[in-house]
């Protein structure tokens, strides 16, 4: 008896020792990802030196947005700087929703139209790194999305709680809208099991 409590008590320190590693490999590969991505953007943009100061989008803006020949992207590609002011964060937005993209930054989901098009934006992210900031975010907070095409502004209409396969948030939507999804609760130990969806209107000048 006293083997085997030996035993289970090793068994349950490895794996919790595994756990730590996993959870902390994650997190510094997050950052890391994040600074490779921030410095990419910084030298594919050197004009682009602060989305607050950039000028807003508007129905030019979109229509260009939705139209340019170069607004669609690869997968793993670097598309966007998504930045909350309020909450001193800024974020590096790929192309893809895959894990492997997932690990490097948010993601834009393919099939949604591009930052600052009509339409319905969808950016998803994991709860536990990038998008964890997303647990302080208030309704009427500024989301700035600056992209290649221009810098869009959106303003936070409220956030919901879901179940993962409810997919209204990724409906089509004739006006401009950003959706942020990321598993919810935030402090959930696991596979979470339901979505913490980001809801914001495009601002138009």
């Amino acid at each position: 008896m006293r083997k085997a409590i030996f035993i289970l008590s090793w068994l349950l320190l490895l794996a919790g020792g595994f756990s730590l590693w996993r959870g902390g490999s994650d997190y510094w590969q997050s950052v890391s990802s994040q600074k490779e991505e921030a410095l990419q953007w910084e030298n594919q943009n050197p004009q682009a030196t602060s989305a607050d100061a950039s000028p807003v989008g508007n129905s030019a803006h979109l229509r260009q947005a939705s139209l340019q020949p170069g607004a669609r992207y690869a997968k793993g590609d670097s598309i966007a700087r998504l930045s909350i002011p309020r909450l001193s964060a800024t974020l590096y937005v790929l192309e893809g929703t895959d894990d492997k993209d997932l690990k490097r930054g948010p993601g834009h989901m393919e099939g949604t139209v591009m930052p600052g098009s009509e339409g319905n934006c969808v950016i998803a992210g994991h709860r536990d790194t990038h998008f964890r900031v997303l647990k302080n975010i208030s309704k009427g907070d500024e989301i700035v999305v600056q992209s290649r095409q221009g810098t869009y502004r959106y303003r936070v209409t409220g956030t919901s709680v879901v179940a993962p396969e409810n997919t209204d948030s990724l409906q089509p939507t004739a006006k401009g809208v950003l959706n942020l999804i990321t598993c919810f609760p935030f402090d959930y130990v696991g596979s979470a099991p339901r979505r913490f969806v980001v809801h914001a209107d495009l601002i138009q000048s």
